[in-house]
């Protein structure tokens, strides 16, 4: 540390330098202590009955003994101390900024009385002490640091990791989902779907006493054109044929699923009979116009269905169960008839 090598100047400025707070406290204790010397000095002249020379040569006197009392104090005391409490705040400053301790960084002046050399010394001991604490506080935060750089690659490298699961499992889940729901062949509702959305709907449909249609329908001659163009033609034909009911199951109730194998089925929810027969009737037009030959079926050498349809508005005595029996009937009935075409049940009341 630099110490300054300009003589006093005047009682505010000892060391030639801006006084610090603390040369302030000590200065004017020095200037108490004068006063109070003079002024105890004025009493006892004045209980002695002295004159008034006698007071005044004697305040003169201890003016200067006083004064040459404060002045050494000053020079051999509170200087060195004020300069030592000095150094030791902008050691801790500097500690503070990353400075490291040195030896010498406090280094008491020759000449001092043994008390304020030995409060020196004891301002080196203290100054290494923050020196070393500074020194081993500075690695643990360096060590923490690099924890702490280390720790958050971990962590983001974790939280990727876990994102990315997260959103896998998440994709399989929504897969699982649609497995379960959907007929892995032909891509529309599996037989388990249709049976609880034709509950669904019965129940919606009940509440406002509208009506329901269910379409049952069956690929004509389909285990003949298994036989004849293998399976790899007869699931191609299925999913040809599965969009087309598929194109006809758009509203909100609408439902087209393949109630197993060659066997496909259509709710149709807001429905009466008429509509559910026109429907029919087109889907029935619509598989024809594919036109896929089928040499097993002589009536007609194209893939064709026959649809039994059934409709009617809910009833406390009956289900959807109903409804379903009632379509299959009227399957049963086209294709006793001929096949590729569509007929009718209804419900009578008993």
């Amino acid at each position: 540390m630099h110490r300054p090598t300009t003589e006093p100047v005047s009682l505010t400025g000892w060391t030639g330098r801006e006084p610090s707070p603390l040369d302030r406290h000590l200065h004017w204790a020095l200037l108490s202590l004068l006063a109070v010397m003079l002024i105890v000095t004025v009493a006892v002249l004045a209980y002695l009955e002295a004159s008034s020379t006698q007071i005044l040569t004697t305040l003169g006197a201890g003016a200067l003994a006083g004064g040459a009392a404060a002045g050494w104090l000053a020079r051999r005391v509170a200087i060195p101390l004020s300069d030592g409490l000095s150094e030791l705040s902008e050691l801790c400053r500097n500690l503070d900024e990353g400075w490291r301790y040195h030896p010498d960084a406090i280094r008491p002046p020759r000449g001092l009385p043994r008390s304020v050399a030995e409060l020196y010394l004891e301002f080196d001991a203290m100054a290494q002490r923050l020196g070393s604490a500074n020194e081993r506080l500075r690695g643990s935060l360096e060590e923490s640091e690099r924890l702490r750089d280390e720790l958050e690659k971990v962590l983001s490298f974790r939280e990727e990791e876990i994102r990315e699961r997260t959103q896998a499992l998440r994709f399989a889940n929504e897969e699982l989902k649609r497995l379960a729901r959907e007929d892995g062949l032909t891509g529309i509702a599996n037989h388990r779907t249709f049976m609880e959305s034709a509950d669904q709907t019965w129940r919606i449909v009940a509440r406002e006493q509208r009506w329901i249609s269910i379409l049952m329908i069956d690929v004509d001659h389909f285990k003949a054109y298994n036989d004849i163009y293998g399976h790899q033609a007869g699931d191609q034909a299925l999913r040809q044929i599965a969009k087309i009911f598929r194109d006809h199951a758009r509203r909100p109730l609408d439902l087209a699923a393949r109630y197993g194998g060659e066997e496909f089925a259509v709710v149709l929810g807001n429905t009466d009979l008429d509509d559910a027969r026109g429907i029919a009737e087109r889907i029935r037009r619509g598989v024809e116009e594919l036109t896929l030959p089928h040499s097993g079926s002589p009536e007609f050498g194209v893939v064709t269905v026959s649809i039994g349809v059934a409709a009617l508005i809910p009833m406390p005595e009956v289900g959807v169960a109903t409804l379903i029996s009632l379509a299959d009937k009227a399957l049963y009935r086209a294709k006793s008839n001929g096949r590729n075409r569509l007929d009718h049940s209804w419900y009578a009341r008993r």
